[in-house]
């Protein structure tokens, strides 16, 4: 699976294993040395898939994606639907900008 970058330096994080005490864990974190990613409290996983899946969860992207997609969806409920070209145009950019924050959403989830 494909990592997204670093929320915050923008460089791709890596996954590592681990072994402590007969366990072994995979870890994933930012090599960049002065990014401010904690790290001081790691979260461990199983697979590096299970690892990737948490690092590229973002649920303020998430959100803030149905949030644009509400908006959008609501600007086409309320278009005028004459017969009027101006209106038809409208409608076919409002469906434009729901295929892009599809293609977004699709890119987010990796």
């Amino acid at each position: 699976m494909k990592l997204k970058p670093c929320p915050f330096c923008g460089q791709v994080p890596q996954i590592t294993e681990m072994e402590e005490r007969g366990f072994t864990y995979k870890m994933i974190y930012c090599e960049t040395y002065d990014c401010p990613v904690d790290t001081s409290t790691p979260r461990f996983y199983e697979t590096d898939e299970e690892a990737a899946e948490a690092w590229n969860t973002r649920p303020a992207e998430t959100a803030l994606l149905a949030r644009v997609r509400e908006k959008i969806e609501a600007e086409k409920v309320g278009a005028n639907k004459d017969d009027d070209p101006s209106d038809r145009a409208w409608d076919r950019a409002i469906s434009r900008a729901i295929r892009a924050v599809d293609e977004v959403e699709k890119e987010a989830r990796g």
